[in-house]
């Protein structure tokens, strides 16, 4: 018995961090502030950050594979259930803002996808991160509104600590005269 669950959990494992295309996820919080590396422990992912006018604001991580051990060759691959941005960046319709990956680059291309801020499902709006580059520049072309970015990457850290992906969500409220801020996000709507 206890051979059979090794074998499900080595199986589950195995497909964490595949190419094969797929949803990603976003799961757990973290604080709204610019790390100076790239990676806490050599098993977490590199943060996925939203910076813009209103300043720095960090993702909701979600399921993630990440390179484990110094040689990064190993992987720790974690899957999440949905999860929400829990801060939002105010930003002003047509203003440049970027999405970073801190200490890693794209590896291959990497996407976004717009949804109504804690809504699921179809996406408003797509867009694809830059391969070989640590930030992807957008100009936010929305109307004013509040809406998440959810985000999923292939990445390669800097300084060849080896690869993996990476998910997250962010919030963004596009507003024409509020102030500009990194502030906590509304509650999730049920109005989706």
């Amino acid at each position: 018995m206890r051979a059979l669950v090794l074998l499900l959990v080595v199986a589950a494992l195995a497909g964490c961090g595949s190419d094969g295309g797929g949803v990603a996820v976003p799961a757990s919080s973290s604080p709204a502030e610019r790390p100076t590396t790239g990676t806490e422990t050599t098993s977490s992912p590199p943060p996925i950050l939203l910076v813009s006018a209103a300043g720095t604001q960090r993702a909701v991580l979600g399921g993630y594979c990440a390179p484990a051990g110094e040689s990064g060759s190993a992987a720790l691959c974690i899957d999440t259930a949905t999860v929400h941005p829990d801060l939002v960046s105010i930003v002003r319709p047509g203003e440049p803002v970027s999405i970073e990956l801190a200490g890693a680059q794209v590896r291959k291309e990497g996407s976004v996808a717009l949804r109504h801020l804690g809504c699921e499902g179809e996406a408003l709006k797509q867009f694809s991160l830059t391969p070989g580059e640590s930030a992807t520049s957008w100009q936010v072309d929305l109307a004013p509104g509040e809406y998440e970015l959810d985000v999923f990457a292939y990445f390669t850290l800097d300084g060849g600590g080896g690869a993996g992906d990476v998910s997250g969500a962010l919030g963004l409220v596009v507003d024409e005269t509020g102030e500009v801020a990194v502030e906590p996000g509304p509650p999730r709507r049920s109005d989706c």
